[in-house]
């Protein structure tokens, strides 16, 4: 079976569905587009649909361009998209050479920095190709050739429909580099302890499987929201305050689901003689991370216990 999945921004799952294992990504695709005109009808027009490159096919791009029931989207541009639109953007960029920095969207030491040329309406042309295949007996470097090999590994096309009045350049790109929130519940769903090795008798049962699956993660992505809504507030109000409840202690940023279930995966219930219970902790390094995340979710031990 394969799983199709439509989240909002924050990696809450809106809309979940099995489907058979055979379902390319594009039929996926265009059942993704008639779902979100479902809800554009239900009166919410803002949004963007971010995909991978799966998204940019002719006849899904003309779909979401209906002037009746456009879809705003961005996504990356595939290397046989009209003509080799992709190549055709990075060669323009750098003989036009206007970068504009845009900077980090990600902390961390391995994130990257971009810079980018935008451009509107690339001449996006249909094309013909004859197609041969060569065996090489000899291969050499030419510096040109080579030049323009690096040039394009080291670029990605973007392609998209959102005007620029509702989206500058910067936040575009910030929306496409966000999708990772959704390969983040992806990942927890196709792990081996979820459903590799979980084998089951007929459809049925693996229907009643994905049942349970989805609202699981549909609260775990709850969970995670809430701790970052709770950690953007804090930091409203004690601007100076660092949480040290992340890895190994270092300074909270983005709470995860996973912290909080790593870091309290040892602690537990504990009944009295008097048949009061109170809440075990392993080590008070356990208590110094677990307590602030709680806090982060509004939670306190009190009403864990009660």
């Amino acid at each position: 079976m394969v799983v199709g999945q439509i989240v909002n921004e924050a990696g809450i799952p809106i809309l979940q569905k099995v489907q058979n294992g055979s379902t390319p990504d594009v039929t996926w695709n265009a059942r993704t587009i008639e779902y979100l005109r479902q809800v554009q009808e239900k009166g919410f027009r803002y949004g963007v649909f971010v995909e991978d490159s799966k998204l940019v096919t002719h006849d899904l791009v003309i779909s979401m361009n209906d002037p009746e029931r456009r879809i705003p989207f961005v996504s990356r541009c595939p290397s046989n998209f009209e003509g080799k639109l992709e190549e055709r953007c990075i060669l323009k960029a750098y003989r036009e050479s206007k970068w504009e920095d845009m900077g980090q969207f990600h902390s961390g030491e391995k994130a990257a920095s971009y810079r980018a040329c935008c451009f509107k309406e690339a001449g996006a042309v249909p094309q013909i190709e004859e197609r041969y295949h060569l065996k090489a007996e000899e291969t050499t470097v030419k510096d040109q050739e080579g030049e323009e090999y690096l040039k394009k590994a080291s670029c990605i096309v973007l392609i998209s429909n959102v005007p620029e009045e509702e989206d500058g350049d910067i936040d575009l790109m910030r929306t496409y580099k966000d999708q990772q929130v959704v390969e983040n519940s992806f990942r927890e769903l196709k792990s081996p302890d979820m459903a590799s090795v979980i084998y089951l008798k007929n459809p049925e049962m693996i229907k009643a499987l994905s049942m349970l699956l989805s609202p699981s993660l549909l609260i775990r992505a709850v969970i995670q929201y809430q701790m970052r809504e709770g950690l953007k507030e804090t930091q409203k109000e004690k601007p100076g305050v660092k949480l040290r409840a992340g890895w190994g202690g270092r300074v909270l940023e983005k709470p995860t689901y996973r912290l909080l279930y790593e870091h309290s995966v040892n602690c537990y219930f504990e009944k009295e003689k008097s048949g009061v219970y109170s809440y075990a902790w392993p080590s008070m390094e356990t208590r110094e991370r677990v307590e602030p995340l709680l806090k982060l979710l509004e939670i306190t031990l009190d009403e864990l216990i009660g």
